[in-house]
């Protein structure tokens, strides 16, 4: 038996409604801004609070190697270098398929597909 339905009411016994619970009640206006105000004050106090007890944790800021940084930026220019030559080398080799592809107007317009069957 799957089910009991009641005739004159419809309420089926065995499969019921899950009872939900009802909804809380709705703030005022006035109650809700009251909670913000001291939710607010709440927060300003423990800003104010952490601001009291780290003040001296901050480490200063390491100033900048510049030697450091050229040589940084002087191997990342060789490395750009070296992969441009091998890009010229690449292109060179391959040159019939690194052709530059016509422009629409050129191309040919009695030719729309090509189908090769073996």
């Amino acid at each position: 038996m799957d089910s009991c339905i009641d005739k004159q009411t419809g309420y089926d016994i065995l499969n019921p409604f899950p009872h939900q619970p009802p909804a809380p009640p709705r703030m005022h206006l006035k109650d809700f801004m009251h909670q913000i105000w001291a939710d607010c004050k709440t927060m300003l106090d423990e800003l104010k609070y952490e601001k009291l007890t780290r003040k001296h944790q901050f480490k200063d800021v390491v100033p900048v190697d510049v030697v450091a940084v050229m040589k940084q930026q002087i191997e990342c220019l060789a490395k750009e270098e070296a992969l441009l030559k091998k890009d010229a080398n690449l292109k060179k080799e391959f040159k019939d398929i690194f052709k530059p592809i016509p422009h629409a107007d050129m191309l040919l317009t009695d030719v729309y597909a090509k189908i090769c069957l073996k």
